[in-house]
């Protein structure tokens, strides 16, 4: 019975299970597969850029343009940077400051990664790039970057505080619409190829779930 106990831990919680390391080897591996994809890989993606960008023409119609220009904007630094100390301040008014520093970790983290990634690999932007007010370096998208990490620990933190269980599942489903369309409006309108796009999921993804991994500790209901 103790060492059932002590396993449970106190007032019969679930048992601890560390997720930092499995949970860096996947953002490693992350890491791993991005550098290895623009080193060896980049060019023979063409072919699947060409074709992704041609049927995110065909299914977004030219009408949609103010759209994906509010998705593009809403996922710039600007937009972003208020966001997320608007978020902050929340949370350390509602002294939560543990909370307050994982999503400013998350964004400010994502968005040295990226631009550490796209100094490396140096990639150039479509060439209709400079039309959208893109410059610099085109992999991986800066905008799918910060919007999965923000994202992803934004749904963790939601889930952890939801009231209810239908409730639980509102705050990652706008998350990943968000997200989705802000790396969707990036590709239209023609600032990135669709691989730089999904290698920004990637590494916003995995980046966001390592900084809740390592600085939010598992509650009873996780």
């Amino acid at each position: 019975m103790r060492v059932k106990n002590a396993v449970r831990g106190k007032k019969g919680s679930v048992p601890y299970r560390d997720p930092v390391s499995l949970v860096t080897i996947i953002f490693i591996l992350s890491l791993y597969f991005l550098c290895y994809l623009a080193r060896e890989r980049l060019q023979e993606l063409a072919p699947f850029d060409q074709k992704a960008t041609a049927w995110v023409k065909v299914l977004i119609p030219p009408s949609a343009t103010p759209v994906m220009l509010f998705f593009s904007f809403i996922g710039s630094a600007v937009p972003v940077g208020v966001f997320t100390t608007g978020i902050a301040l929340f949370f350390c008014h509602r002294k939560r400051n543990r909370e307050a520093t994982v999503v400013v970790t998350a964004v400010l983290g994502a968005f040295l990664l990226e631009e550490l990634l796209k100094t490396i690999f140096r990639r150039p932007r479509p060439h209709l790039a400079p039309f959208t007010g893109a410059h610099g370096y085109s992999f991986p998208s800066g905008h799918a970057t910060v919007a999965a990490a923000l994202a992803v620990v934004l749904a963790w933190l939601w889930y952890r505080h939801a009231r209810n269980r239908p409730s639980r599942w509102l705050g990652p489903a706008t998350g990943l619409f968000l997200t989705f369309f802000i790396g969707i409006s990036r590709v239209y309108l023609g600032a990135h190829y669709p691989s730089d796009v999904l290698a920004g999921f990637i590494l916003g993804a995995a980046w966001g779930v390592m900084v809740a991994a390592f600085l939010l500790p598992p509650t009873a209901k996780e």
